[in-house]
């Protein structure tokens, strides 16, 4: 937030694939009460894939910010923040890399299909266009029994979008495409006052408040189906109006029973309220039924749901010594139902999915030993859910949530930072995790049993680091490793739609003047060039496997001085 300091920094970048950033953010105190702040921040590369039947760069970046925060101190008891922040992104698709079956009806389906991953061969580039604008303001005042807060909050999105589906380069009867394309308005309002206090010579302490939220989305999305079959070709479109309003109360208690043992009482409750009209209509004057519209007269419907959920939360923290922590907690979390997103039915349309719930419960320590030199913090969990929010993309439609009726998972942590000697530190993390649903069934499939989409069983970290003086200079060696272990996209969790096992190498080199006024760093991401899939949907009919990619290996340089 704004202060009285005058500060300066400015940070350029250049790298492959024409990298290029700019960081500028600055802060200076205008009065002895009013203090400004200001950043702009400007990032842009070339694609990471090359689609050849357009002969463009896709999967690119263009994206600027810009943030503006004014504080107001008129009174020692009073503090004001206004706050404003607006992001424009502007930029091609990422047309999925097709994994065609060769094999399959004689490689008819794969003509035209480049087998390189980096190559793409979508009709069309697509594109993501967004505009976000962020307003607030922070009031804060110091009352004789504790501290009154106001957060008042506007947000505007406005969102563009199309998506060639199955990046064909379009040729019935041997290769289909499906379009998606959108254009989304979002505003959203919301309020908070709370209040934070203490009592009996801060033994008890804890705060109090209510939240108020109003969101309005307008959207229209529609698909281009092109099949070798007039039958199921043609456009459609469909409009959504959602309104969602929540009221929320909630309030935690920390008090210290002993000096060293702290328990914590918490709750929220929550009332919701989720309306909406929505249509489906053919956009063409073909003969043809494009999925996912289930009639050629389409519909349009309103439907409206109400929820509410009580979350509590229980803890106890044990200052066992100055460098021992031992901790347990138990919170219940609730997570808003709602509808979906686009269905082909007035039935699917208006058909709400229900909240999700989950019990979480764990216990832990976090120590430090040899005067702080080293680290060691552990931590075992557990989370039950019911009716566990589960969203999967169908082929030829949508994304789809569904409600699974039981989950569970089971995990461990361990973090470790060691510092042996001056300038150097090595530190690394574990993680173990069972997650399962324990009863999930839908028509004609039943998942009880699968792993949790993107669950990864183990992964682990490790990074070392060293600094050492060059005369008036510092210079400092960062090289971090990760591995994680496979996991499956989906609940279905077949072979085609695995997440494989990966791994990941980044390094950095810095040089550093007197005082860190300035900094030169060399810096490589993604050193060993894995290949990693970010979602892979696949379509069985033709045997494809639709998978974007993690970034390349990516290296540059950046300069940064501060003032």
């Amino acid at each position: 937030k704004p202060s009285a300091d005058t500060s300066f920094h400015f940070e350029g970048t250049y790298g492959n694939y024409d990298r290029v950033g700019v960081v500028a953010r600055g802060n200076m105190a205008l009065t002895d009460k009013i203090y400004l702040s200001a950043g702009l921040s400007h990032k842009q590369r070339d694609g990471f894939e090359f689609n050849e039947t357009t002969g463009n760069d896709v999967n690119d970046l263009n994206l600027t910010t810009g943030r503006l925060a004014l504080r107001l101190v008129p009174t020692d008891t009073l503090d004001i923040i206004l706050r404003a922040d607006i992001s424009r992104q502007d930029q091609k698709g990422n047309p999925r890399h097709n994994n065609c079956d060769a094999s399959f009806n004689g490689g008819v389906h794969c003509v035209g299909i480049n087998p390189d991953p980096r190559v793409v061969n979508a009709y069309i580039d697509g594109m993501i266009k967004r505009t976000i604008q962020s307003y607030s303001a922070e009031i804060n005042l110091d009352l004789p029994f504790g501290t009154l807060t106001s957060l008042t909050a506007l947000r505007k999105v406005d969102f563009q979008f199309e998506t060639p589906f199955f990046s064909n380069p379009v040729n019935p009867p041997n290769q289909i495409e499906s379009t998606d394309f959108g254009d989304e308005d979002n505003k959203q309002f919301s309020q908070e006052l709370r209040l934070a206090f203490d009592a009996f010579d801060g033994r008890l302490s804890g705060q109090t408040g209510l939240y108020y939220l109003k969101e309005d989305t307008d959207r229209i999305q529609g698909q281009i189906q092109d099949f070798a079959t007039p039958a199921i070709s043609g456009i459609g479109i469909f409009p959504q109006s959602v309104n969602a309003r929540s009221f929320a109360i909630f309030g935690q208690l920390d008090y210290e029973i002993v000096p060293s043992l702290t328990a914590t009482l918490g709750a929220r409750m929550t009332w919701e309220k989720k309306s909406g009209r929505f249509a489906g209509y053919k956009g063409d004057d073909g003969p043809g039924l494009p999925p996912p519209l289930g009639t050629p007269a389409g519909y349009d419907v309103t439907a409206s749901q109400k929820w509410k959920a009580f979350t509590p939360r229980f803890a106890l923290n044990w200052k066992a010594t100055d460098d021992v922590l031992l901790y347990a907690s138990a919170a219940r979390g609730y997570k808003s139902g709602g509808f979906q997103g686009l269905s082909g039915t007035a039935a699917g349309a208006s058909t709400p999915y229900d909240p999700e719930f989950a019990w979480g419960y764990e216990v832990g320590a976090k120590t430090e030993w040899f005067d702080r030199r080293l680290r060691f913090n552990v931590a075992l969990f557990q989370t039950d859910y019911s009716d566990l929010q589960v969203s999967q993309l169908v082929p030829l439609c949508c994304v789809v949530v569904s409600n699974a009726a039981k989950a569970k998972i089971k995990g461990a942590e361990v973090e470790v930072l060691a510092r042996p000697f001056e300038g150097f530190q090595l530190d690394g993390s574990y993680a173990w995790l069972d997650a399962k649903f324990t009863e999930y069934s839908i028509p004609g499939q039943a998942y009880t049993g699968n792993r949790l989409p993107r669950s990864p069983k183990n992964k682990f970290n490790i990074g070392g680091q060293y600094e050492a003086p060059i005369g008036d200079l510092s210079a400092k060696l960062r090289v971090d490793y990760s591995w994680v272990d496979d996991a499956f996209f989906e609940a279905s969790n077949i072979p085609q739609q695995l997440w494989p096992s990966h791994e990941n190498l980044d390094a950095r080199l810095s040089i550093a003047g007197p005082d860190e006024r300035w900094e030169l760093s060399l810096w490589g991401k993604n050193l060993t060039d894995e290949l990693v899939p970010t979602y892979v949907t696949y379509f069985g009919p033709y045997r494809q496997i639709l998978t974007p990619y993690a970034p390349p290996p990516t290296y540059g340089a950046t300069m940064a001085s501060k003032i």
